[in-house]
């Protein structure tokens, strides 16, 4: 859906004063004509809506399906609250869109779904914000942008994942690491003493070449892991969860 407007901060965000992020009364819109008009607490409100739905619709994936609805209410409560999304949404427009991305083919509504999805991606993956946005920054000059109705567009969040993601999201060594199940046997028996269980699900990506990717749920955090098979791909999401929450062998 897009929207016909671009959300930019006001002057007060944007002078050198401390930014303790922007309420939706800060907010100013600029239509497609170039007619500037009052705030509108609609767009911020509605990007909001964005947020905490890329955000449901994730977990709802990454979830299992036994999971009461308690718990995923609180999993979606703690990955709201990892970004404050006037706060963040301030900084990616005042850093971002103002200095530069208007160059780019996406159109300005294009942009900020754009953001919107980055910011889910992010706290799905309890990603540093300021890193994330460094990220998203440096990706300013990518030559494939999907365009705003290509199925293409970014649904979740490996069409966002950086390239330092990357590195350890795919399984680049030539060959077998011979630790790697440890790590699905160490969340596992750290799952056993905290009385709950890690959730995986492995999708295959590919045929030809055999690619497939595991997504593990563990401690309301979502860990991902890609390789050839479903066993290493497993694991890698294992290994992943482990580093990530600091689990050690």
């Amino acid at each position: 859906m897009a929207l016909p407007f671009i959300l930019r901060a006001t002057q007060s965000d944007t002078d050198g004063g401390e930014n303790n992020g922007p309420s939706e009364s800060e907010f100013e819109y600029l239509s497609r004509d170039g007619q500037e008009e009052a705030a509108q607490s609609l767009y911020f409100w509605y990007g909001r809506q964005l947020l905490y739905q890329y955000l449901a619709g994730n977990i709802a994936k990454d979830a299992c399906v036994t999971m009461p609805v308690s718990r995923l209410d609180w999993s979606l409560t703690q990955a709201v609250a990892t970004f404050p999304y006037s706060d963040i949404l301030a900084k990616l427009q005042q850093n971002g869109l103002q200095n530069g991305l208007s160059s780019s083919a996406l159109s300005e509504d294009d942009k900020f779904f754009e953001c919107v999805v980055g910011l889910g991606s992010a706290a799905l993956r309890n990603t540093d914000r300021s890193e994330w946005i460094s990220n998203f920054l440096a990706e300013e000059g990518r030559a494939a942008r999907a365009p705003p109705n290509s199925a293409d567009r970014p649904s979740n969040g490996n069409d966002v994942r950086t390239a330092v993601d990357r590195d350890a999201y795919t399984d680049s060594s030539s060959g077998e690491d011979s630790n790697l199940p440890r790590y699905t046997m160490t969340l596992k028996e750290v799952g056993d003493a905290e009385g709950r269980q890690p959730c995986y699900s492995i999708r295959q990506l590919s045929l030809v070449p055999p690619d497939f990717e595991a997504v593990v749920q563990f401690r309301c955090s979502t860990y991902e892991g890609r390789a050839s098979t479903k066993k290493k791909a497993k694991h890698l999401a294992s290994r992943n969860a482990c580093n990530g929450l600091n689990i050690f062998l």
